[in-house]
């Protein structure tokens, strides 16, 4: 059963022969990557899963379901959703069920901060994600908000950042900042990935929630992230910080 589907491969819902442990399956597609992007994004996936943030790495499998125009090897994840329905956490489904209230508005923002402590935490071991976007979190949910999976490691990077191969011109910039709009300004335009580059997607797949919650600071606290000026955006962790102080100001109403 397919849960899951993109440009570079689609995601498979299976179960473990050995104990029947629901996982899922990774598959990539031949034309748009190779083996060793499958191995990368797999090492990376073993790094990621030492934290909270990312499905526990189970290894790759030998895969021919899918047909010749798939890698033959797949990726094989804990999977992050209802296991009885095979459904993913999505985070924009998850958003429509909220309701204007300060018990949601404070789950929000408390889940927000956890998505900010997640892209924090990875920045601390060098990585960098360079593709955050709402449909790449799964929101578990937990007793007060929900805590964030990040399930695509296709594009993230260690120790440095990349550029993506676009050719922006006058003819298609429009077209690409459409497109391509949880991308920062400055990696469209030639440049390299960085941690203030992935601020700016934090901000794009937060700016989701603050459509949602209707809070002033907690907008302008997403709109600094979107500053097409690198030095005005603050860090993930800085966000966490604004968020407690928000989470405060709230509760003292």
């Amino acid at each position: 059963m397919t849960v899951g589907a993109g440009e570079f491969g689609d995601v498979l819902f299976g179960r473990l022969c050995c104990n029947s442990q629901a996982v899922a399956i990774k598959a990539l597609r031949k034309d748009k990557t190779d083996m060793f992007a499958l191995l990368q994004e797999a090492f990376i996936l073993q790094l990621a899963s030492c934290t909270e943030f990312s499905p526990r790495y189970i290894g790759l499998a030998p895969f021919w379901l899918l047909g010749d125009e798939f890698q033959e090897w797949a990726i094989i994840l804990e999977f992050v959703g209802d296991r009885k329905k095979a459904r993913p956490y999505d985070f924009r489904q998850t958003l429509r069920l909220t309701q204007h209230s300060l018990r949601d508005s404070l789950d929000w923002i408390y889940t927000s901060a956890k998505i900010c402590q997640a892209v924090s935490c990875f920045h601390s071991m060098r990585m960098l994600l360079n593709d955050i976007k709402a449909d790449n979190i799964l929101l578990r949910p937990t007793g007060h908000g929900y805590h964030p999976v990040f399930i695509d490691f296709g594009l993230a990077s260690i120790g440095e950042g990349i550029t993506l191969a676009m050719d922006v011109n006058d003819r298609n910039k429009a077209k690409i900042l459409k497109e391509y709009s949880h991308i920062a300004p400055e990696v469209l335009f030639g440049g390299e990935t960085s941690a203030a580059s992935d601020v700016f997607s934090l901000g794009k797949a937060l700016s989701l929630v603050a459509e949602v919650l209707r809070l002033q600071p907690f907008t302008a606290l997403v709109n600094q992230c979107l500053s097409w000026n690198t030095s005005e955006r603050p860090t993930a962790y800085q966000l966490i910080d604004s968020m407690q102080w928000l989470t405060r100001s709230l509760c003292q109403q």
